[in-house]
């Protein structure tokens, strides 16, 4: 072992007592996998039947690496198509609930991306709120029911940014993102990666990726990762859009019940108003309806009533039409009135508020009824 070509080589090899070495690289389509090495104690160079020998098993061994590569890739896009293929048919089968599409969104998304929990979050006002969990960790993850949508965690970032952010170690990055730094402490996981959902072009929502120990996702997962967040988007346009239809078809469904109920009860209001109560119950999910009229007068007296405590209701009828009462004030603005709570509204009127507040009611709508210029009710 006289040769100084490979100085480092030559140490070790002579510590192990090797003096002749004979080193053939292993590859296919000019790419290099390894190589096969033989030492002897003894000098000498091998034969060259011996290296023709080794040549075709470092040939066959290089054949049989690619063709596990091969293997493994295809088995790859394999499974990944029929994850793919799973959730277009939960998409499909699901049109009015977004959640089972999500819950298998995650499920795939952690198994196929080797990753210990997935979490999907939706925009709501200033905050991502948490709406699916899945992998070893999803109970845990739940408990984070909203992120703030800033840069001290990594889907608000994402998702400001626009763009997939990839931690190695986030109990690394304690002051790049002090809230997601803080739940890795928690939940004990390491490397991290987030892409946000988009909606014609607007990001809406992020799908983030957790694993337990530092082990960076490659390139083809966060490829996939991207993918399964597109996935998540169509789910949730496809759901806004059914329901935006079917939102549609009720309206329309109601208004021809009480055209309907028009044309057959001409000389008698009492079931038109019937029926325009129970359309607002079925499209406004209300709990309490209610139809006021006003009096030749100048009085209102209740038309129609729909909901329990009735009584109490009755009991305040009638009364002056001026602006105390909710059907007077939305008369003299000629407009929708809108409490979405009113016991923390002061602009209640008093006489509503003490029939609503009698009955336990929060949140109430009020929409003036006219004709020909004049307030006819409400």
């Amino acid at each position: 072992m006289i040769d100084t070509e490979y100085p480092d080589s030559r140490e070790s090899l002579l510590l192990l007592g090797a003096r002749a070495v004979l080193a053939v690289p292993l590859m296919r389509e000019g790419g290099a996998y390894g190589g096969i090495f033989l030492f002897r104690r003894e000098p000498g160079l091998f034969t060259p039947d011996q290296v023709a020998v080794v040549e075709t098993f470092a040939r066959q061994a290089a054949i049989a690496i690619d063709n596990v590569r091969l293997f493994n890739e295809t088995k790859e896009a394999l499974d990944q198509q029929t994850a793919i293929s799973e959730i277009l048919r939960v998409i499909s089968s699901s049109p009015t609930d977004v959640q089972p599409v999500l819950d298998a969104i995650a499920e795939r998304a952690a198994r196929l991306c080797d990753a210990a929990a997935a979490s999907i979050y939706l925009a709501e006002g200033a905050v991502l709120r948490h709406v699916a969990s899945r992998g070893e960790l999803p109970d845990q993850t739940a408990n984070v029911d909203s992120l703030p949508i800033n840069r001290d965690s990594m889907s608000g970032r994402a998702l400001i940014e626009r763009r997939t952010i990839h931690v190695n170690d986030m109990i690394g990055e304690a002051a790049e993102y002090p809230v997601s730094y803080e739940y890795a402490q928690r939940f004990g996981h390491h490397s991290m990666v987030v892409t946000p959902l988009y909606r014609e072009g607007e990001p809406f929502g992020t799908i983030l990726l957790r694993r337990r120990e530092m082990r960076p996702f490659t390139e083809r997962e966060v490829a996939l990762l991207r993918t399964f967040g597109d996935q998540a988007a169509i789910a949730l346009e496809n759901v806004r859009l059914f329901n935006e239809t079917k939102e549609a078809l009720d309206q329309q469904r109601a208004s021809g019940e009480v055209l309907a109920a028009i044309s057959s009860s001409i000389a008698d209001t009492t079931p038109v108003f019937e029926r325009i109560l129970a359309s607002c119950e079925r499209l406004f999910a209300g709990k309490v309806g209610q139809i006021t009229i006003v009096d030749d007068d100048g009085m209102v007296h209740q038309a129609a009533y729909h909901g329990p405590g009735q009584a109490v209701m009755a009991q305040i009828f009638p009364f002056r039409l001026d602006t105390a009462s909710a059907t007077g004030l939305s008369i003299e603005r000629r407009a929708v009135l809108h409490y979405p709570d009113i016991d923390r509204d002061d602009s209640v009127p008093p006489i509503a508020r003490a029939g609503w507040q009698a009955q336990g009611l929060r949140a109430l709508i009020v929409a003036p009824m006219m004709w020909e210029g004049r307030g006819v009710g409400a």
